[in-house]
């Protein structure tokens, strides 16, 4: 997950070079991040086979002002050299949360951002059996009920709550994504935003079908990476056209080289539960 920027402006570390090439790519984050070499890491291969039905994930989720933070405030958009980053910017009286479906609390979005491969077949962090999706969108929140700030949240247990979406390629535009899509052709450059005043509603980038996820404990997926997180994968993918994830490839990374393939691989459960709200081991 791509927030390793974000914390950088929350906490008082040492923002070491990193990226996705062999030289300074996931291999060796350990070496400056040594958090990213211990066993509670993200991504993971889904395995529906593995996994267990829990109950009490069944419990519906409430997408607190999902429908509400952009239709009247403009959108900050960011090429941050690493993902294309959409901050959640909403007013105290109107907070964007999530809680239920088993959550270990109340969680207020932060922000949300993108992982991408330079081709079809490749591209998004969590895998399912081995199948990869173009590009996977991760909304970042953080635990309210024990936490006034993300700074004092991203690196304790439960801190975090990511809802991990894949998308899939379709024949046509997902209006969803138009605002960000849209933006982004002048966002080539690192360190470029820009505000998109076009109406972004969260609960369209979601699937339709909430109720059925994965859940497992885990890590940010990018540098420090944190074993704070407590991830939400969806089932379901939902849609993008090939001509709306072209914008995506356009950009540029802090390196100057085309933003593509900035995920990380799999890696091990290393006894980790893999949970499932549905008691149907259903594979994608």
């Amino acid at each position: 997950m791509n927030v390793g920027l974000f914390v950088a402006l929350v906490l008082p570390v040492a923002v070491l070079a990193w990226n996705y090439q062999d030289d300074e790519g996931p291999n060796v984050w350990k070496n400056s991040y040594p958090i990213c070499g211990r066993s509670q890491q993200s991504p993971v291969d889904i395995d529906p086979t593995k996994s267990i039905f829990e109950a009490k994930l069944s419990s519906p989720f409430v997408f607190g002002n999902y429908d509400k933070p952009y239709s009247s405030k403009p959108v900050k958009i960011k090429n941050n050299g690493h993902s294309i980053e959409v901050d959640i910017l909403q007013s105290a009286d109107v907070p964007v949360i999530v809680r239920g479906g088993g959550l270990p609390g109340t969680y207020r979005g932060v922000q949300l951002h993108f992982h991408w491969g330079s081709t079809n077949n490749q591209g998004s962090e969590h895998t399912v059996n081995g199948r990869k999706y173009p590009i996977e969108l991760h909304i970042v929140h953080y635990n309210t009920d024990r936490f006034r700030e993300f700074g004092d949240a991203v690196a304790q247990s439960e801190g975090l709550a990511v809802l991990g979406v894949f998308l899939e390629i379709t024949k046509e535009d997902n209006p969803a994504l138009s605002p960000i899509t849209d933006a982004i052709k002048t966002l080539a450059v690192p360190g470029s935003s820009t505000w998109s005043t076009t109406a972004l509603e969260l609960d369209e980038l979601l699937p339709k079908s909430t109720h059925k996820f994965y859940r497992y404990s885990g890590s940010l997926t990018t540098p420090p990476c944190f074993e704070s997180v407590v991830w939400t994968v969806f089932q379901d993918p939902v849609g993008i056209s090939e001509n709306q994830l072209m914008e995506f490839r356009r950009m540029f990374d802090s390196d100057k080289n085309h933003m593509e393939n900035n995920y990380r691989p799999p890696l091990s459960m290393n006894g980790r539960t893999l949970y499932s709200s549905t008691s149907t081991k259903t594979e994608l």
